[in-house]
């Protein structure tokens, strides 16, 4: 559910009257003769008849991409500002009734709906707690959609504050339905459930309807204004049914890949193998990419003793996809470098560490490595070989694996070898296979990458490439339903003295470029 800028069709039509009232000489005056400009007739007495009224112009988000040099003094890049800091907006990403019908047409409700479902009638505002992946987002639509009057759903911007929501800053409709999906952590405040009371007051005085989704548990006790609701994953096996039969798969078939079913999965990945199973993918197969499916090879490779060097690999490889062999075994030297001093047989001796380097035969190594494939890409007339994970779905369980068996001073090492790594400028290709072997560090270790990474690289750490390859980690956390909602190293750089004065700057100029949608030139 993409949002989508959208400004009033008064105002528009407005502007274009003023345009068209400057455009004509005043009253008594003659227009200058010109050479060559054919005499005007004489004016009959007739009225002349009215111009027709401008018809409405809906601006949609537009993505900028700019992979070069750009020289454009007084250009406005992103969404742009009213004149006033209180100017009343209206709420962005209209969701028409044919995308909610796609999206509730399969929608299995948990056995947490109907409260859900009371609370909204009763005081026009729920908010859906739970952890990603579970599929809060669709419950939310399906939510408004039940309660709503009408068949038209507002999306609102996670960045909402409950002061925003509760000032009219969002100009609230009766009768629509609105969700605000993936709700950032407000900083802590004593007046919460007051906070929540006037945004229910708001939402209900106009006769809305307002769904609130967040993985952040409230701190103590909920507010009692506004019910939080601790949303559950739905039957996963009826969510797979209601999909296949819908496809009119054959009832052989639909019972055979709910047979197959692996424990792990989340909604958006069962979504996503009905989808291959209808177009005639093997269940049994299938499943192998999925949940515990696809995490089991992992697990076994990760349980048999490793050396140093197979450690080095799939870090690599995790956070470098799709290289060729002679950049990829470059940088696997370079971490092996890094994270030498937390293996105790080659912390003790740096010449045994520099010769273990030095004799390493890496790409043998990775020819044995079952997690380890190479893919044939064509590259204009070329083809070359990039190496990539055997299946797409090992990269995410890898650095669950990683996360979860190597030590502190490992991921001090990965840290180093990244930031080193970025601040040399590799190219926009390897930034983004950085930023998105992140957004997926997120989910087991959302601090790691908020602490080590987003704070210092957005503050220059990394310089331009590292606020670069920041920005674009929160906007692959934007894409990704099962990574928490990125909690934004720039929130608290607001237009102060202080803020000012402090390496808050480059923050704040990240921050831009990531609410534009657009990842910035490398």
């Amino acid at each position: 559910m993409d949002e989508e800028h959208s400004e009033r069709a008064a105002e528009e039509a407005e502007a274009a009257r003023g345009a068209g009232e400057a455009d004509e000489p005043p009253a008594g005056d003659s227009a200058p003769d010109r050479p060559g400009q054919p005499e005007q007739p004489e004016p009959s007495g007739e009225p002349e008849p009215p111009a027709p009224a401008a018809a409405p112009v809906h601006h949609n988000r537009v993505n900028q991409y700019f992979y070069g040099a750009l020289d454009a003094p007084g250009a406005h890049f992103g969404i742009g500002a009213g004149d006033s800091a209180s100017v009343r907006r209206r709420a962005v990403g209209r969701l028409d009734a044919g995308e909610a019908d796609a999206l509730l047409a399969p929608y299995v409700e948990p056995g947490c709906f109907e409260e859900a479902a009371a609370a909204l009638a009763q005081d026009g505002v729920v908010v859906l707690v739970g952890p990603p992946g579970i599929g809060k987002r669709s419950a939310a639509v399906a939510l408004v959609a039940k309660a709503a009057e009408g068949t038209e759903y507002v999306v609102l911007s996670p960045g909402r504050s409950l002061e925003d929501l509760a000032e009219g800053r969002v100009a609230f409709e009766k009768g629509v339905g609105y969700v605000l999906i993936d709700r950032m952590r407000d900083a802590a405040s004593g007046t919460a459930d007051f906070d929540w009371r006037r945004v229910r007051d708001t939402v209900r005085d106009h006769g809305a309807h307002l769904v609130i989704t967040t993985v952040h548990r409230v701190d103590g006790d909920a507010p009692g204004s506004v019910r939080h609701v601790s949303w559950e994953l739905p039957d996963l096996a009826a969510v797979l049914r209601v999909r296949l039969l819908r496809e009119r798969c054959g009832a052989d078939l639909v019972e055979r890949a709910v047979a197959g079913l692996p424990d792990g999965c989340g909604v958006a990945e069962v979504a996503e193998a009905a989808g291959r199973i209808a177009r005639g993918g093997d269940p049994a197969e299938i499943w192998q990419d999925y949940g515990s499916g696809a995490a089991e090879p992992v697990r076994e490779w990760f349980a048999a003793g490793r050396e140093p060097r197979e450690w080095a690999e799939v870090t690599t490889l995790a956070f470098i996809t799709g290289a060729g062999y002679r950049d990829f075994e470059t940088w696997q030297e370079r971490l092996e470098e890094w994270i030498a001093p937390t293996f105790p047989v080659l912390a003790n001796d740096e010449e045994t560490a520099a010769a273990h380097r030095r004799d390493a035969d890496r790409r043998l190594s990775l020819g044995r490595n079952i997690l380890v494939a190479v893919e044939e890409r064509k590259d204009g007339a070329l083809t070359r070989g990039a190496l990539v994970f055997a299946h797409p779905q090992y990269r995410q369980w890898v650095l669950q694996e990683l996360w979860a068996k190597r030590s502190t001073a490992y991921w001090n090492g990965v840290r180093d070898w990244l930031t080193e790594l970025v601040g040399t400028r590799p190219g926009l290709g390897v930034q983004l296979s950085i930023a998105s072997g992140l957004a997926l560090l997120t989910r087991p270790a959302f601090d790691e990458v908020d602490e080590n990474y987003l704070h210092p690289w957005a503050a220059g750490a990394a310089g331009p490439a590292g606020q670069s390859t920041a920005t674009l980690v929160l906007q692959f956390m934007c894409l990704d339903e099962d990574s928490p909602p990125p909690r934004s190293p720039w929130a608290a750089a607001g237009p102060t003295r202080r803020t000012r004065r402090s390496g808050r700057r480059p923050r704040r100029r990240s921050a831009g470029r990531s609410a534009s949608g657009s990842p910035p030139t490398p």
